[in-house]
């Protein structure tokens, strides 16, 4: 079993310069072009990378998507295919990087499923900190616990604390090896399923007002969430899903 946590996060833009000179300026990353891949961005803090940008493929619509780290890539897309997943993307390899496929879920959302072929003990993320990373991976699905035990069996994935959210049922939290990776839900009505990758800024308040100049929208928040930080859920100017999550400046 791998021990199924994601480890890459990817931003597909239609316009990808403006996609780079938005996170940019709302989240502070710089972006370099991949080794040999030109057309691939690697979005870094300065200390390495810690997600990625490209262009959307045709009849793509702008979004984001995650990587799970997986042991064998083969032997998931296959479970996953006996689950119902289509494959959108066979297994691929990037010579001495990773070997990857692309897959979506029972409500037709695209996740990644990859196995780096470098040796490394360390989350490469680490060395940017916190701040500028994905810190929480949230998913809204028409039956989060059908979701659930779908990805229970691709990836092992355990449950954490459970919150009454009242009207709006239950919110799960998952995670894998003991350490929470996100949440998932039901779909409020008239919402789609869809993934909210937050990433952690040092004030949510200042981030909204950037989201806002750079061109995007605030959907939601900011609203506190457990741990006394606050989040926003946004759409970029593409209108593809993020968030933010971050503490508050004191005020005098």
């Amino acid at each position: 079993m791998s021990n199924g946590r994601f480890f890459w996060h990817e931003i597909a833009a239609r316009d990808l310069d403006a996609a780079l000179r938005f996170y940019g300026e709302v989240v502070g990353w710089q972006p370099e072009p991949a080794p040999g891949n030109a057309e691939y961005f690697l979005l870094s803090m300065g200390h390495g990378g810690v997600a990625g940008a490209r262009r959307t493929q045709s009849g793509e619509p702008p979004r984001w998507a995650g990587y799970v780290d997986v042991d064998d890539v083969a032997s998931v897309v296959s479970t996953a295919s006996g689950e119902g997943a289509r494959v959108l993307m066979p297994e691929t390899e990037v010579p001495g990087t990773i070997r990857f496929a692309l897959l979506a879920d029972r409500d037709g959302l695209p996740f990644y499923v990859g196995k780096g072929l470098v040796d490394c003990d360390e989350d490469p993320r680490a060395a940017a900190g916190p701040l500028g990373t994905v810190c929480w991976n949230e998913l809204v699905a028409s039956d989060w616990q059908a979701s659930f035990s779908f990805f229970q069996r691709l990836f092992g994935w355990e449950k954490g604390q459970a919150m009454d959210m009242g009207p709006m049922g239950t919110y799960q939290i998952y995670g894998s090896a003991g350490t929470d990776q996100g949440g998932m839900m039901n779909a409020p009505a008239g919402m789609q399923p869809g993934w909210t990758f937050y990433v952690a800024v040092d004030d949510i308040d200042a981030a909204a007002g950037r989201v806002r100049d750079a061109g995007g929208t605030v959907v939601h928040g900011p609203h506190e969430v457990p741990g006394g930080a606050f989040a926003l859920k946004c759409l970029d100017p593409e209108g593809a899903v993020f968030g933010l999550v971050g503490g508050r400046k004191a005020t005098a």
